[in-house]
C-alpha cells in the first residue's frame, strides 16, 4: 500500500492537497485545490503498489468512460494522470457531509417524500449509466457515496471500478470484491459470480431501505443462509421498521432487494416507473399547507384537476381561503379564485376515469403525499400515484362514496358512502372490513 499524500503536496504543479477525505481497499479521494482554474477538485488515487496489469487497466477505462458522462447526479471527470507511482482520476468537488454521515447525526430516517426525490433522480441517473454503449455500472451505491448540493440535488460519489466492456466481465467481476459493502451488495457481487444493471438496483434499493428507515438491511449472504436452512428472511419490509412508509413505497422496495437478480424489476426505467413520484411545490399549493386531507369544493364535477401555483411572486392566499390543491371542477381557470385575482393558478393534469357522469366527492392525499384517493357517486374509490397515474379501483360500496380519509400513519384508508356504511382499506387497495351500524348516509 502506497503512503498516504500529506496536505500541500503538489501534482501535476497544478493540484494542491488539502486533506484525505475517505480510503478504501483500493483508492483514496482527496480534496484538492487546482491553481491553474482556482477551484476546488477531488483527487481520486489508485493506492495498490505495482498494480497488475488488470487493475491498472480497469482504472484507465474508468478514466475515459467517467470522462464522457454528462449527468446532473454525477460528478464531472476532468483529468487523468500517472505520478509518483499513483493513477489519478480528477473530478468535481462535492462538499458537505455524506447521507450517512446526515443519518447518524440525526438518528431518524429522511422524510418519505425527500427519498422519493432522491430515488427518482438516482434512478434516472442508472437509467443514464446502464444505457450507454456498453452499459456502465456503479456497484458501490451506499449512503456513503451519496451527498447533496446546496440545490437539492443528489450526487453519486465514488465510481468502484466501472465495468463498462462485456469483453472485460470476468476481471471486472474479480475487481469488484474491493468495491462492495455488506448490507448494500447483492448475493451475485458478494459471491463475485459477476455482476450486470439489476445488481445497481438491489443496492440502490438497500440504500432507499436504510434512508428511510434508518436501519442498514441485513447483508445477502446472510439471508441467503437463511433460505437455505428454512428459516424467514432477516430483511424486515420497510413498512414494519418504519409504520409511516406506505406500503406501495415497501413492496417495490422489497422487490428490489430480491436475492434472486431476475426478480428485481427489469431496468432502471421500470423500478423509477413503479415507485411513487415525490410531491413537489407544484401539488403544495400554498404556504405552509402540506398534502393531507382537503376539504370538498363545490360544485361537484366526475373530473379531477391538478392545479399549481403562479410563478414565484404571486400573491398568496390568505389563511381563512378554504382550496385544495387539487381542483374537481371543470375548466377551473375561471373559477372565483381565478377571478378575484387572487392566486393564479396553472393546470398539471386532469383525471377523468371515474364510470360515466360520476361525481367526485371527496379527495384525500396519503399522509406522505406520494398518493391520494378520490371518491365517486359511481360507488368506487380510486388511488392514484402524486403525478396523477391510476393504481387501483376500490368497489363494494353499493351506493355513491362520499368521502374518503386516510389514518395519521398512511396505513389504512376509510371510505363513507351513501349506503350507510363505512369500509377500510389497506394503503394498498386490500380490503380490511366493512363496519356497518349507521341510519343514515356516511357524509
Amino acid at each position: 500500500m502506497l503512503p498516504t499524500l500529506p496536505p500541500n503536496t503538489m501534482l501535476q504543479n497544478r493540484y494542491r492537497i488539502v486533506q484525505l477525505l475517505k480510503a478504501g481497499g483500493m483508492g483514496e479521494v482527496y480534496e484538492a485545490f487546482d491553481e491553474r482554474l482556482s477551484s476546488q477538485v477531488a483527487l481520486k488515487r489508485l493506492t495498490i503498489l505495482n498494480p497488475n496489469p488488470a487493475v491498472l487497466q480497469a482504472f484507465k477505462r474508468e478514466a475515459k468512460l467517467l470522462a464522457n458522462l454528462r449527468h446532473p447526479a454525477l460528478p464531472r471527470v476532468s483529468d487523468h494522470f500517472e505520478e509518483q507511482q499513483s493513477q489519478f482520476l480528477v473530478m468535481e468537488f462535492v462538499a458537505g457531509p455524506d447521507l450517512d454521515d446526515i443519518l447518524q447525526a440525526q438518528n431518524k430516517p429522511f422524510s418519505i417524500n425527500v427519498v422519493l426525490r432522491w430515488a427518482d433522480q438516482l434512478l434516472d441517473a442508472l437509467d443514464y449509466l446502464h444505457s450507454q454503449n456498453p452499459p456502465i455500472l456503479h456497484r458501490d451505491i451506499k449512503p456513503q457515496n451519496l451527498k447533496v448540493t446546496d440545490r437539492g440535488q443528489i450526487m453519486l460519489l465514488d465510481f468502484g471500478i466501472a465495468k463498462g466492456s462485456v469483453g472485460l466481465a470476468a476481471t471486472a467481476s474479480n475487481l469488484s470484491i474491493f468495491g462492495y459493502t455488506p448490507g448494500y451488495a447483492p448475493l451475485e457481487q458478494m459471491q463475485g459470480v459477476g455482476t450486470s444493471e439489476r445488481s445497481d438496483l438491489y443496492a440502490l434499493g438497500a440504500t432507499l431501505y436504510h434512508l428511510i428507515t434508518n436501519v442498514t438491511p441485513p447483508d445477502a449472504l446472510a439471508r441467503a443462509s437463511n433460505q437455505i436452512y428454512g428459516q424467514p428472511d432477516s430483511l424486515q419490509p420497510a413498512h414494519v421498521v418504519n409504520p409511516a412508509v406506505p406500503l406501495v413505497i415497501s413492496n417495490v422496495l422489497i422487490d428490489s432487494l430480491a436475492l434472486n437478480i431476475n426478480q428485481r424489476p427489469a431496468n432502471a426505467a421500470a423500478m423509477r416507473h413503479i415507485l411513487p413520484k415525490p410531491v413537489t411545490s407544484a401539488l403544495t399549493a400554498f404556504s405552509g399547507v402540506q398534502p393531507s386531507i382537503y376539504p370538498q369544493v363545490a360544485p361537484i364535477f366526475s373530473t379531477i384537476r391538478v392545479s399549481s401555483p403562479s410563478p414565484a411572486g404571486a400573491p398568496t392566499l390568505p389563511s381563512s381561503a378554504i382550496l385544495p390543491t387539487l381542483q374537481v371542477q371543470p375548466h377551473f381557470a375561471q373559477s372565483a379564485i381565478n377571478r378575484n385575482n387572487t392566486h393564479a393558478m396553472s393546470l398539471l393534469a386532469t383525471l377523468s376515469s371515474h364510470k360515466g357522469k360520476g361525481a367526485v366527492n371527496s379527495v384525500a392525499w396519503h399522509p406522505s403525499g406520494t398518493q391520494f384517493a378520490s371518491a365517486s357517486s359511481d360507488k368506487t374509490v380510486r388511488l392514484w400515484s402524486a403525478d396523477g397515474t391510476f393504481i387501483k379501483e376500490l368497489t363494494g360500496h353499493t351506493k355513491s362514496v362520499v368521502l374518503v380519509a386516510w389514518s395519521p400513519n398512511g396505513m389504512m384508508l376509510a371510505s363513507g358512502s351513501n349506503d350507510r356504511t363505512v369500509r377500510l382499506w389497506r394503503s394498498d387497495g386490500m380490503f380490511i372490513r366493512e363496519l356497518i351500524g349507521h341510519t343514515n348516509p356516511v357524509v
